[in-house]
C-alpha cells in the first residue's frame, strides 16, 4: 500500500510539503476555505493511476507568520487504497495536527482564538516533518488493518461539479462509499446540518410554506370581506339618503297638508262665525218687514223708525269687525265673504184686520216707544 503525507498552508504565500505531482489538487485547496474545519475526501488519478486523497483542512482564525489572517493549514494523506473507516482517518489526523504539529513541533502557536505560523517556510521544520511523516504511516499501520482498506472505488462518468456536503454524524460506510461513487468527492464538516437536522429544517419550510399559504389566503379572504363590507357600506349610505330624500319630499307634503288644514280650519271657523252673525241679521230683516207692513196700517199716526236703514248699518259694522277679527288671526287680509242677506218682499196692501193688528202693535211695542223715548 503506497502512502504520501503532505503538510501545506500559507505560512507565508502557499507552501506544500511533499511528493507533489498533482499541484491542482492542493491549488484548490488554496482557493476554497469557505468553512471554519473541513474532512475532503476525494478520488483523483495521479499518472493515470487512481489515488485517495484524505485531507484535513483548518480554515478561517488561521494567520500567516507575519500576523496577516486568511491563511490555512492542511494535512493531506494520498493513498492508493480507500480506507473505508472515514472516521477513524479523521480522528488520526486530528491527533497529528494537534499533538504533533502544534504541540510537539511548535509548526503553529495557538495566541487566544488565534492560530498562528511560527515559521515563513516548512523548510525551517525539516527534520520534524520528517519525523512527521514517519509517524503518520506508523499510526495508520497501528489504527487499521487490512480490511479497513478497499480498491479505489469508480466514479461515474457524469460526475456532478456539485459536492456533497456531510455532517460527522451521517459518516456511515456505505452512504460515504455512496456519495464518493457518484460524485467523486464528499467533505465533511460540523458545520453542515446532519440528515435529521436537514429533514427537520426541510419540514419546518415546509410548515413555514403552508403557513405563508395560509396567510396569503386568509389575506385574500380578509381583503375579499372587507371589499365586500365597503360594498354593503356604499349601497346602505346610498339608501340613507334615498329615503333621506324621500323623508324631504314626505315632510314637506305633510307641511303643505298642515298648512291646507290650517287654511280650511280658518275657513271653517270664519263660516261659524258668519253663521252667527247671519241668523240675527235674518231675524231683523225679518222684523224689519214685519214693521213696514204695521207702518202701512191705516189709523196708525205715529212716524216709522228707520229700521232698514239701520240693519244695514249694523250688518256693516258687523262685517268690518268679522274682517278685522280673521285679519289678526290670519296675519293677512282675508276678503270677507259674502253673507247673503234675505230681503223681505215687498207685498201688496192689502187689508188687516184687527187681530192681525194688534198682535202686530203688541210685538212692535217696545221698539215704537224706544222710538217715542227718542
Amino acid at each position: 500500500m503506497d502512502i504520501e503525507v503532505f503538510v501545506h498552508g500559507v505560512p507565508n504565500g502557499q507552501r506544500v510539503r511533499g511528493k507533489n505531482n498533482d499541484p491542482i489538487c492542493f491549488q484548490n485547496l488554496y482557493n476554497s476555505h469557505s468553512e471554519e474545519h473541513r474532512f475532503l475526501i476525494e478520488v483523483r488519478s495521479v499518472e493515470g493511476t487512481p489515488h485517495c486523497y484524505y485531507h484535513y483542512l483548518h480554515h478561517n482564525n488561521i494567520y500567516a507568520c507575519d500576523g496577516r489572517p486568511g491563511s490555512y493549514v492542511g494535512i493531506s494523506l494520498r493513498i492508493d487504497h480507500y480506507c473505508t473507516d472515514v472516521m477513524a482517518m479523521y480522528h488520526v489526523l486530528d491527533v497529528m495536527y494537534h499533538k504533533y504539529l502544534i504541540a510537539k513541533y511548535g509548526l503553529l502557536t495557538i495566541e487566544g482564538d488565534k492560530t498562528k505560523f511560527a515559521v515563513a517556510d516548512f523548510a525551517a521544520k525539516e527534520n520534524e516533518l520528517n519525523e512527521f511523516e514517519g509517524v503518520v504511516e506508523e499510526m495508520i499501520r497501528i489504527c487499521f488493518n487490512r480490511s479497513d482498506f478497499a480498491p479505489i472505488p469508480t466514479v461515474a462518468p457524469n460526475v456532478t461539479a456539485n459536492t456533497p456536503k456531510v455532517n460527522f454524524q451521517d459518516c456511515h460506510r456505505k452512504y460515504i462509499l455512496g456519495l464518493l461513487s457518484q460524485s467523486g468527492r464528499v467533505v465533511i464538516s460540523a458545520d453542515y446540518p446532519s440528515v435529521r437536522e436537514s429533514r427537520l429544517i426541510q419540514e419546518c419550510k415546509d410548515i413555514q410554506a403552508r403557513m405563508q399559504v395560509a396567510r396569503e389566503q386568509e389575506k385574500a379572504q380578509q381583503q375579499k370581506l372587507l371589499t365586500e363590507k365597503n360594498d354593503e357600506i356604499l349601497a346602505l349610505n346610498d339608501t340613507v339618503r334615498r329615503l333621506t330624500s324621500e323623508g324631504d319630499v314626505q315632510k314637506q307634503k305633510i307641511a303643505n297638508l298642515e298648512k291646507t288644514l290650517r287654511e280650511t280650519r280658518n275657513s271653517k271657523k270664519m263660516e261659524d262665525l258668519l253663521a252667527v252673525i247671519r241668523d240675527p241679521l235674518v231675524q231683523l230683516s225679518f222684523l224689519a218687514g214685519a214693521q213696514k207692513k204695521s207702518t202701512t196700517t191705516p189709523g196708525v199716526g205715529k212716524k216709522p223708525f228707520p229700521i232698514v236703514k239701520t240693519i244695514l248699518a249694523v250688518n256693516t259694522l258687523l262685517l268690518l269687525l268679522l274682517f278685522i277679527v280673521l285679519w289678526m288671526r290670519t296675519g293677512k287680509t282675508l276678503a270677507p265673504a259674502v253673507v247673503p242677506i234675505p230681503t223681505p218682499a215687498i207685498e201688496a196692501a192689502q187689508p188687516v184686520s184687527a187681530d192681525s193688528l194688534s198682535d202686530t202693535t203688541e210685538l212692535h211695542t217696545p221698539m215704537q216707544s224706544e222710538t217715542e223715548k227718542r
